[in-house]
């Protein structure tokens, strides 16, 4: 009853199965037992997020508040939690400002990504510039890191959906 792994897991699988009430739930559990667990708090924030896509105005407002303050908390507890980084950011480009969102925020978050790892915080500013419609800059940090010849084959997957979605 106290293994945090346990609710954390289940979290996971209602989370794939789109029952977000019940992630979050199981999240909300997995951090109570574990509350310094950068990736569980980094899940509990993307349930969170889900439950806010979901919800009416008033009611998505708080879960979306709720979303951003855990993705926060993921990334202060553990800097080099990248996907927790890389999912504040996502937040915070994405979401409006009354909610915690900004463009103004999200750059800051990839400065500060870029100097703790560098292919890490391009990858993070190239989404950026193509969330915001911004091709030729895109184009022009993808091809970067294209020839940056990193070791690490996520980072050539993630250049390869970018292509591959470019309108």
């Amino acid at each position: 009853p106290n293994d945090a792994s346990l609710p954390f897991l289940l979290g996971q699988s209602y989370y794939q199965l789109g029952d977000f009430p019940r992630a979050v739930a199981s999240f909300e559990r997995a951090v109570q037992l574990a509350p310094k667990d950068s990736e569980y708090r980094d899940w509990l924030a993307k349930g969170y997020g889900r439950r806010a896509e979901e919800s009416m105005f008033l009611s998505a407002m708080s879960w979306a508040r709720k979303s951003h303050r855990e993705f926060e908390n993921a990334v202060e507890l553990n800097p080099q939690n990248f996907e927790a980084r890389r999912d504040l950011i996502r937040y915070e480009m994405n979401a409006p400002s009354m909610v915690g969102g900004g463009d103004d925020k999200a750059l800051k978050h990839i400065d500060g990504l870029e100097k703790i790892d560098p292919i890490q915080g391009q990858l993070a500013r190239g989404e950026f510039f193509a969330t915001k419609k911004r091709m030729p800059e895109a184009d022009a940090v993808f091809g970067k890191i294209l020839e940056s010849n990193s070791d690490r084959a996520g980072v050539y997957f993630e250049v390869s959906d970018y292509y591959r979605e470019r309108p």
